[in-house]
């Protein structure tokens, strides 16, 4: 039985000369910014903590709280505020509670 030996192999990549990958070019895209205002279960809290820096958070009755921050308008925040279900109840923007309310019924087939 060979007795296998510990080696170190460098591997280094001139990643400029794949075409493709030279043609990216990395741009900080603006994205508007939104002032959130959100009711969530304890339950879910944890979550919140985790994805929002920067959140300011009143504990409400009932293990409820609610959270404010200034969040991205993006496909980013609609997916994350969909992944609550019925753990949230979006106060502000109302125009981000009725999108949300449409793309959950569309998503239920109702």
């Amino acid at each position: 039985m060979r007795k296998l030996v510990p080696t170190t192999v460098a591997c280094q990549h001139d990643y400029q000369q794949y075409s493709a990958l030279a043609k990216i070019e990395t741009k900080p895209r603006p994205t508007k910014m939104l002032d959130f205002r959100g009711i969530f279960d304890q339950a879910v809290l944890h979550i919140v903590y985790d994805a929002v820096p920067n959140v300011a958070v009143e504990p409400l009755a009932k293990g409820k709280f609610r959270v404010s921050a200034k969040l991205p308008d993006d496909s980013w925040l609609r997916s994350f505020l969909l992944s609550f279900g019925k753990q949230v109840v979006i106060e502000q923007p109302c125009e981000l509670a009725e999108e949300i309310k449409r793309m959950h019924l569309d998503a239920a087939g109702d």
